[in-house]
């Protein structure tokens, strides 16, 4: 995966989690997302300074979208819509 992985414009990267694909332009950078609840967890490996004492933050993972499930009404984020 990391070679095949597409930086941004801006040189940073989106990565997209979610259970279809994405579009075949866009599945180099595709986490495939489980059924059920899970949790994302990032490790940074020899980080800069600034990660370590704290100026730097993380950006937050952002929702863009919200599929519903017809079947099970249960939509990706796993809230219950009635």
């Amino acid at each position: 995966m990391l070679p095949d992985l597409k930086p941004d414009a801006d040189g940073g990267y989106t990565f997209y989690v979610q259970q279809e694909s994405p579009g075949a332009d866009k599945e180099s950078n595709w986490l495939p997302e489980p059924e059920g609840p899970f949790v994302l967890i990032k490790r940074l490996y020899w980080p800069d300074e600034a990660a370590i004492n704290g100026t730097w933050k993380a950006p937050l993972p952002q929702q863009v979208a919200r599929f519903r499930r017809e079947a099970s009404g249960v939509c990706a984020d796993g809230h219950r819509r009635i």
